[in-house]
């Protein structure tokens, strides 16, 4: 199964949503994948701007986070936008799959 890495999303039988951060090819097709949970990748590559600070600074944190989340999941829903959503049995099925529970910042954001 073909993943879009920090792009497509993988959810669990329990709600929970992931991205893809690495993937190993064998045989010219993926063979593993390392997911991490997509709340964690969208908190560590999103920063908060002096203007955003101004206007929200009494709210929590979390809120802005899982709005990005949410628009990302009704982004993934949308068709022909190159984005899916995946259930994690399925991708299981295919290719091994490893979890990273302390996933830092995305090196792509400066």
């Amino acid at each position: 199964m073909q993943i879009n890495l920090l792009k497509d999303l993988i959810i669990d039988e329990y709600g929970n949503y992931y991205v893809a951060v690495k993937a190993k090819t064998g045989g010219g097709k993926p063979s593993e994948y390392t997911l991490v949970s997509a709340f964690m990748e969208i908190a560590f590559s999103s920063l908060i701007t002096e203007e955003y600070y101004k206007e929200h600074q009494y709210e929590y944190v979390g809120r802005y986070i899982l709005d990005l989340l949410k628009n990302h999941i009704e982004y993934c829903k949308s068709e022909g936008n190159g984005c899916k959503i995946i259930q994690l049995s399925e991708l299981q099925k295919s290719c091994k799959v490893y979890f990273d529970p302390f996933f830092e910042r995305n090196p792509s954001v400066k």
